[in-house]
């Protein structure tokens, strides 16, 4: 009591030494994999779905004859792959079921199938989605394009480039001396 965090750290990690991971992928990965969100299916005939994707693997072909109930753990900002375990414990990492679909993130899959509801689509695939994704990212891609575009005209209109904006103390932007001896003129937002 009255101590702070640090000083109660130190006082604890000097009787004790310090868990940490060994620097080990598959520790690291298993660490991980503790700690992301769980939903529970049944593996079907086609594989696994979740989020409107399908993933697959080798391991599924024994587990959907039983119709196998497991317990499958994603990571949200990556629903490319997701971990699956019949017994809770061991898993395995299971990818999408067409492995030439890109990355996607829980909240682009959610906002793609708020804009298909928008647009009045009834059915979700799993293509929809991917197609949706790929034409919001081309639309991305081509307003970043048109924004540095604008901004390399507007400073060319400017006669100002980022090189020359930076001028070294004691100059001018235009290279003169500066005149000290001159009182300093405020900008409007200056002025109180």
């Amino acid at each position: 009591m009255g101590a702070t965090p640090a000083s109660a750290w130190k006082a604890y990690t000097e009787t004790k030494p310090v868990r940490t991971l060994t620097g080990d992928a598959s520790e690291e990965l298993r660490f991980l994999v503790r700690f992301l969100p769980i939903v529970n299916r049944t593996i079907q005939p086609d594989g696994l779905t979740l989020f409107y994707i399908h993933y697959w693997h080798p391991i599924f072909a024994a587990w959907r004859e039983s119709r196998k109930k497991v317990v499958v753990r994603y990571h949200p900002e990556d629903l490319s792959r997701v971990f699956v375990s019949a017994n809770g414990k061991d898993y395995v990492q299971a990818p999408y079921a067409d492995l030439r679909r890109p990355r996607i993130s829980l909240w682009e899959q959610r906002e793609i199938r708020r804009i298909l509801r928008a647009q009045g689509q009834p059915n979700v695939s799993e293509a929809l989605i991917f197609k949706t994704l790929a034409q919001q990212r081309d639309l991305t891609a081509k307003a970043q394009t048109k924004t540095r575009s604008a901004r390399r005209r507007k400073d060319s209109a400017m006669n100002v480039t980022p090189s020359a904006a930076r001028t070294p103390t004691g100059q001018t932007e235009q290279g003169a001396p500066i005149d000290y001896s001159r009182p300093a003129v405020p900008f409007p937002g200056e002025v109180w």
